[in-house]
């Protein structure tokens, strides 16, 4: 599967700008760095995501954890 984001827009538990743009930037890495994905193909215009998590949770985690459920979402969708 070939995954193109072209934007992504993340609503996070109370942090700082910096901390937020560090938590993207995980997320990108993330989802470039993704294992492997079932073939798929086709165009999604827009997923949605819901990762529960707050303030305690370690970045890297929960930016593994946003990556999986955008790549569920896109999957399902094109299903």
């Amino acid at each position: 599967m070939r995954l193109h984001v072209d934007r992504i827009t993340l609503t996070v538990p109370p942090m700082s700008e910096q901390d937020a743009r560090r938590l993207a930037e995980l997320v990108a890495e993330a989802l470039r760095d993704w294992p492997t994905a079932p073939d798929a193909s086709g165009r999604v215009e827009r997923v949605a995501a819901t990762v529960p998590g707050d303030g305690r949770t370690d970045p890297r985690t929960l930016a593994s954890q946003i990556a999986e459920a955008v790549v569920a979402a896109a999957l399902g969708e094109l299903r």
